[in-house]
Order: structure tokens, then sequence, then C-alpha cells
């Protein structure tokens, strides 16, 4: 993918502090899909690529706990993770 790959070689690089990416580094991964043609979604933006990699990693983070947590799993073949129904059940009801 090619953010990853602009992301890791900004990281060799020396653009991720503590707290995230320096705001070039967006600028870079905007230009990497605009020169790559990768339109689809609409114009991109140095903001919306940081928007959407902040979205992801939420995500990531979320998904990471689940298969982690207890009574779930992962299916490898789907890459979804995985629980009974009752414990999808007071999973819903307590964090939802």
């Amino acid at each position: 993918m090619i953010v990853v790959r602009v992301l890791k070689e900004q990281k060799e690089g020396g653009n991720q502090s503590g707290a995230g990416w320096k705001s070039q580094v967006w600028t870079l991964v905007k230009a990497a899909l605009k020169s790559e043609g990768i339109p689809k979604g609409g114009p991109k933006t140095a903001s919306k690529c940081q928007d959407r990699w902040t979205n992801l990693k939420k995500q990531f983070v979320e998904v990471h706990a689940l298969r982690n947590a207890s009574g779930f799993g992962w299916d490898d073949g789907t890459k979804k993770v995985v629980a009974s129904d009752g414990v999808w059940e007071v999973y819903l009801n307590v964090f939802h």
C-alpha cells in the first residue's frame, strides 16, 4: 500500500514525532496518491489523508482489542473478529 510505504519512508527520515506525523508528511502522502492515480472518493488533501489515517488507526486499535478479549477470536479466512452470539450480546450491551 502506497500510504504505508510513504509513512515508513518518512518515519525512517525522522518525520514522525511523539505526537504523530509532521504536517509535511501528509502533503507527501497526498502527492503519492495522486501520482499513483488514486482519485477514488474525491480529491485528496493533506487534511483528508491525515483524517483517514486517524480513523484507520482507531479502527485497528478496536479490532486488536476485540481479537485479544476473552471469548473473541479471529477468522483468518474472512479477516473478521468472531464470537458467539452470547459474547457479542454482552459486549454490545456493555460497550455500546
